[in-house]
């Protein structure tokens, strides 16, 4: 066991061996009482060259990938996450770190830590105005002591709702591209099933609003958007495309005539928010159900909008106490032994390490009941153009 840990860190220089040792001795990888595992590590650090692999063959200084004030890495490529087959063939990671509201130096950051622990997908989009500190994170972890490629990161992005028109999407898609620094995504979202009126090429306003204040929205030709995405797919742009906050009418528009089955739906999930009829149409389908919000949009909760905050709930509390978790947790994992994928966020790095550790537990059958009776179809995820009270009397996924 200790060897292939190892193992994921090929051609480690041999002039960072003894912080890594910490690192593991600190993290319970090695018990301080085993010399002889010790010596182990050794042999097989200087086994695999004591050297970086490739062009890049400076010695590895872990303060390359720290920024000021920055919080520890954290053990590197220590979890290996699982993946899914999706209906075209391709593989997805189950859990996906998500990047939404992180400014741009903590999202950089985070990615990095991200990488680093053992995620392997990473979910982006241009409203978060952050993409390019994903590709520097990104870039931060390839150019230093990891064995890391471009094809082993699964990059996830979405097209906004300003750019459905057919003429609009490989432009957006390209400067898309362009910010995360590489030639093709592994997935491409419709973020959203309704579309804001674009009023020509070169308004890049998200939320473009009336004279009153009013979002402008248009009616969205869903299938004219999405055989716009499947040009992607064959243009080699895109490996999979999908959709996030779709209903099932909305599905159907799309598969009543359409030569590509959505991939994926990411879609707000967590106990209050079960969306069981979706689930079961998706399933039918084979469309992987990827939950976002999984941990209750503590992000967007403020005491005035009298939402709940989910991770301070009795039955959630009580749950994460009697397995010794905490909330969250308990959360992240409710939606993956749900059958969903996960999109975790957190700017700290030991929430980063919290989320993997739903590889190693389970709840039980009598936990996940009771966590399914919180459900009461609350949305607790505000969309970024909506006020709580329009939220509140919207009905959207």
């Amino acid at each position: 066991q200790t060897q292939s840990t190892w193992g994921k860190i090929p051609n480690m220089a041999m002039s960072s061996l003894s912080l890594v040792c910490k690192r593991l001795f600190s993290h319970g990888a090695v018990p301080r009482s085993s010399p002889k595992q010790v010596r182990k590590l050794r042999a097989f650090a200087f086994q695999k060259g004591g050297r970086m692999g490739g062009a890049n063959k400076r010695d590895f200084n872990p303060k390359e990938t720290e920024t000021t004030n920055a919080e520890p890495i954290g053990p590197p490529l220590v979890v290996s996450v699982p993946t899914i087959q999706l209906n075209d063939g391709n593989k997805m990671p189950v859990l996906g770190l998500g990047t939404a509201n992180m400014a741009a130096d903590v999202c950089s950051r985070i990615v990095s830590t991200g990488l680093r622990a053992g995620y392997r997908h990473i979910d982006c989009s241009p409203i978060y105005n952050n993409q390019q500190a994903v590709a520097e994170g990104i870039g931060r972890v390839l150019d230093t002591a990891t064995h890391l490629r471009r094809e082993d990161i699964f990059l996830t992005s979405k097209l906004w709702n300003t750019h459905h028109k057919m003429q609009y999407i490989k432009p957006t898609l390209e400067k898309t591209l362009k910010e995360l620094g590489v030639d093709y995504l592994d997935m491409y979202l419709i973020n959203w099933p309704f579309a804001f009126t674009h009023k020509h090429a070169a308004e890049d306003h998200p939320f473009p609003r009336d004279a009153e204040g009013h979002i402008r929205y248009e009616d969205s030709r869903l299938a004219e958007t999405w055989a716009a995405m499947e040009d992607m797919v064959r243009l080699g742009l895109v490996r999979s495309i999908g959709v996030s906050n779709f209903d099932t009418d909305d599905l159907k528009q799309i598969m009543d005539d359409c030569s590509i089955i959505p991939a994926v739906n990411q879609i707000e999930f967590h106990p209050y928010c079960i969306h069981e009829g979706i689930l079961n149409f998706c399933h039918k389908h084979n469309i992987q159900v990827v939950g976002h919000t999984v941990l209750g949009g503590q992000d967007y909760l403020k005491s005035e909008t009298g939402l709940h905050n989910l991770k301070e709930d009795p039955t959630v509390v009580g749950i994460a106490q009697s397995h010794r978790r905490t909330p969250a947790q308990v959360l992240s994992l409710f939606a993956y032994q749900s059958g969903l994928s996960v999109i975790a966020k957190s700017a700290h790095a030991k929430h980063i390490h919290e989320n993997l550790d739903m590889f190693t537990w389970r709840l039980t059958d009598e936990d996940m009941k009771e966590l399914r009776k919180l459900n009461r179809n609350e949305h607790l995820h505000i969309p970024p153009w909506m006020t709580v009270d329009e939220m509140l009397n919207t009905d959207f996924v």
